[in-house]
């Protein structure tokens, strides 16, 4: 019976460790900012949520919905996506958005990490 020695079947944490050697100081970079980018998709599951149109200014409707993208003059809202990946971020929009940005960072931070370290050594 062939079997294969320890050292390739064990899972490479140490190549595990290196991928979030980073993460603190993005998490962190990514905490301390606005998120310009994030608040978009945030507004969009809010406006979902309302039962409103995520590519309009509903500013009018609610201070909520104020952000850097779509100022007070602004017709449109920051939103560029197709209408049904606005349903993928109402869940975030229950939350407050300091808590739900964190949440997002920290799960895309994770879901990288995994498929960097774990998915390139299936292959």
């Amino acid at each position: 019976m062939d079997q294969q020695p320890h050292a390739q079947t064990c899972f490479p944490w140490s190549a595990y460790l290196i991928c979030l050697t980073p993460f603190p100081l993005l998490a962190y970079l990514g905490l301390e900012s606005y998120g310009i980018d994030y608040r978009a998709f945030y507004l969009a599951g809010k406006a979902v949520l309302q039962g409103l149109d995520p590519y309009l200014n509903h500013i009018a409707v609610s201070s909520d919905f104020y952000g850097p993208v779509n100022a007070e003059l602004a017709y449109y809202s920051g939103w560029k996506y197709p209408p049904l990946s606005s349903y993928l971020f109402a869940p975030f929009a229950l939350l407050p958005y300091e808590i739900s940005k964190a949440i997002f960072i920290f799960s895309f931070f994770l879901y990288n990490s995994f498929r960097s370290c774990c998915c390139d050594s299936l292959l």
